[in-house]
C-alpha cells in the first residue's frame, strides 16, 4: 500500500493507481456544468496511514490539498515530506451531471484524465476512472484517436505497439486509450461500475482503496 501512497501523491491524484490510462484532449463531459467550487459533500480530510508515513487528502472550497508525511526515525512523529495545491479550474476541472461529478485532471493542452465522483448520502465518497473495457466507440462527437498495447509482461514490461481498436490478442492487455473530441454525461455515466472503482473516501476520514 505504501507504493500507492508514493504514486498518489507524485501524480497528484487518483487517476494514475490504474494500469490502463484513458486521455481526453479536452475537459468531459461536454454538457456538464462547470464548477467553480466544490460540493459541501466532499469538502474534508481523509487519511491513508501506513507504519511509515500517511497520506492526507483534502478537499477545500476551490482546491484540492495533497499531503505527504513521513515518520522521523527518532521521534516517531510525522513531518510534512510533500504538499501539492492544486487550484480547482487550473489543473482540476470540476463539472456536475446529473447524480455524479467528472474531474477532469489536466496533464499537459492536449491530455486530461477523468475520473467519476458519486456523492453518497452516508457522507462516503466513491471515485471511478475509466480502466476496464468497454470503452467509447467512435462517434460524430467523439473519436478514438489511438489505443496503445502491451504484448507481454503487463504495464511496466513488454513491447508495445499502437491501434485503431480495442481487438486484444491472447496475452495482450490495453496500456493507454486516446481520445479527441467530446462525451455526453450519459454515456461517461457508464464509468460508475465496481470494477471502475478507485477509492472510496470514508465517513470516519479514512480512504480505502480497491
Amino acid at each position: 500500500m505504501l507504493s500507492k501512497i508514493i504514486l498518489l501523491s507524485c501524480s497528484l491524484f487518483v487517476f494514475l493507481c490504474s494500469c490502463t490510462t484513458v486521455y481526453f484532449d479536452r475537459p468531459q463531459p461536454r454538457d456538464g456544468q462547470v464548477m467553480t467550487e466544490f460540493p459541501d459533500g466532499i469538502l474534508n480530510v481523509w487519511s491513508l496511514k501506513e507504519e511509515l508515513g500517511r497520506l492526507d487528502i483534502e478537499f477545500k472550497l476551490n482546491a484540492l490539498v495533497i499531503t505527504e508525511y513521513e515518520k522521523d526515525s527518532l521521534t516517531n512523529d510525522m513531518v510534512v515530506g510533500k504538499t501539492s495545491n492544486i487550484t480547482l479550474g487550473d489543473s482540476i476541472i470540476l463539472k456536475k451531471c446529473k447524480g455524479f461529478y467528472v474531474l477532469s485532471l489536466k496533464e499537459n493542452e492536449q491530455q486530461y484524465q477523468i475520473t467519476c465522483m458519486v456523492i453518497k448520502e452516508d457522507d462516503e465518497v466513491d471515485l471511478y476512472a475509466p480502466q476496464s473495457l468497454p470503452f467509447w466507440k467512435s462517434s460524430r462527437k467523439l473519436k478514438l484517436d489511438s489505443v496503445v498495447v502491451s504484448e507481454g509482461g503487463g504495464f511496466m514490461g513488454g513491447s508495445t505497439h499502437t491501434q485503431k481498436n480495442f481487438k486484444l490478442n491472447e496475452g495482450e492487455e490495453i496500456q493507454t486509450v486516446y481520445y479527441t473530441g467530446g462525451i455526453k454525461s450519459k454515456h461517461l455515466k457508464k464509468v460508475i461500475r465496481e470494477e471502475n472503482l478507485i477509492l472510496s473516501l470514508k465517513a470516519d476520514g479514512t480512504i480505502s482503496f480497491q
